[in-house]
């Protein structure tokens, strides 16, 4: 039998010290566990404006990710990288995590790119990366034309409609419950199918 060929998805954020890596860690889990013939990886757009993050990656999301019992030492244990072409080249999906950062950063830097990314809308944890202090993950800003961001939009009651991102449908599979934690908030549909 010959080696299986993965299709890569690109998790973009800022510096690749929260957002991205926790996404690209809990991505590979779970699609590990699916069998998907998909890998992630994760990458910054802008690393000169992560000066204050110390270390690989944010003690707040190895925690995050140690409390699901996902464990990657090479991803979590590896210092953010920058974005290039290549990277973006080699990729079958890109999804940039925050709309209103990343959207301007990519025309900045890789105009041509721009219209060819995925953009969610996963909010950086407030004063900084991790879990708030509620224990929960760090709360997202309503969709354009969505609600009003506070807490009874973004966590509707049981029984309400919401779109289920990636990760939610894995748990759903799976017969776990969860939110899918916070890289696959704000997320659609729109990947599920091109991941089977």
């Amino acid at each position: 039998m010959g080696q299986r060929k993965y299709k890569t998805i690109l998790f973009l954020c800022t510096g690749n010290y929260y957002r991205s890596r926790f996404a690209e860690v809990v991505f590979n889990s779970v699609a590990d566990k699916l069998g998907l013939p998909w890998q992630a990886s994760s990458r910054g757009l802008a690393l000169e404006r992560s000066v204050n993050n110390v270390g690989p990656m944010a003690v707040e999301a190895i925690t995050a990710l140690e409390t699901l019992g996902v464990r990657a030492a090479d991803v979590m244990t590896r210092f953010p990288a920058q974005v290039t072409s290549d990277d973006l080249e080699r990729a079958a999906l890109i999804v940039a995590l925050k709309h209103a950062e990343h959207l301007l950063l990519l025309q900045e830097r890789f105009p041509a790119w721009a219209e060819k990314v995925e953009f969610w809308h996963v909010d950086d944890a407030p004063g900084g990366a991790g879990p708030d202090r509620t224990g929960g993950h760090a709360p997202r800003g309503p969709h354009p034309g969505q609600g009003t961001g506070k807490s009874a939009d973004r966590n509707p009651r049981p029984g309400t409609s919401r779109s289920k991102g990636a990760g939610q449908e894995a748990c759903d599979r799976e017969g776990r419950q969860g939110d899918g934690g916070p890289a696959w908030q704000g997320r659609d549909d729109g990947v599920r199918p091109a991941l089977r």
